[in-house]
């Protein structure tokens, strides 16, 4: 696989079609849970869609530095190229899923007692702090080995779902509250950590060798 336009192609292909796997998977589970509650279980799918969007974007980068990365080089695919593809089409993937969770949260019943605008902003940067975890676990991955990717990966994994379940599970308040009101900061420091760890991504992968 030799070019950017192939290269594109490629990664295109894969991310969004796991993508819409995701986004199956989430139908069918709003699906089952309205046939087990007939009052609705559907307001839960504004707190499901995030972090579905949220384990896919980690899960997407481990499978980038187990599989997806080493094959596109073997595929003939330069670093740059490979490089350019997965991100353009990582945070393709997360503003998809952030306008998807501006729906949910605009047209599902809302289980909280935040307004719409502000839950989506909510998600939205914990969304954003995904895809900057996921560069770091695809560069700690292919740097350090399979058993420190995981140990990245399940310390995001468990402390974004915390944050998520936080806003939403009553009982949290003061936690809902500070994250609201410092949403803005939290966007800021979701956009450096996703600019760093797209540096450190591109170092790791400049200095990547492929092992047969």
């Amino acid at each position: 696989m030799k070019g950017l336009k192939r290269s594109l192609i490629y990664w295109g292909y894969l991310i969004e079609k796991y993508f819409f796997t995701m986004i199956v998977t989430m139908i069918g589970m709003g699906i089952i849970m309205s046939m087990m509650n007939r009052k609705s279980e559907l307001e839960m799918v504004a707190l499901y869609m995030p972090m579905m969007g949220i384990i896919f974007m980690m899960s997407q980068a481990m499978s980038n530095a187990h599989y997806n990365i080493p094959q596109a080089l073997s595929f003939g695919a330069t670093r740059r190229e490979i490089l350019i593809g997965m991100q353009i089409f990582t945070h393709v993937a997360t503003l998809q899923t952030i306008l998807l969770t501006l729906l949910g949260v605009t047209y599902l019943p809302n289980p909280t007692e935040l307004e719409a605008i502000k839950l989506f902003q909510i998600y939205a940067v914990l969304l954003l702090f995904s895809c900057g975890a996921g560069n770091g676990i695809c560069a700690a991955t292919m740097r350090y080995g399979n058993k420190i990717g995981v140990s990245v990966y399940m310390f995001f994994i468990i402390l974004m779902i915390f944050l998520a379940v936080g806003i939403v599970i009553s009982g949290f308040a003061d936690l809902r509250n500070a994250l609201v009101a410092f949403c803005g900061w939290g966007a800021i420091a979701a956009v450096i950590l996703d600019i760093i760890m797209i540096g450190v991504c591109s170092k790791v992968i400049k200095n990547y060798e492929v092992r047969v």
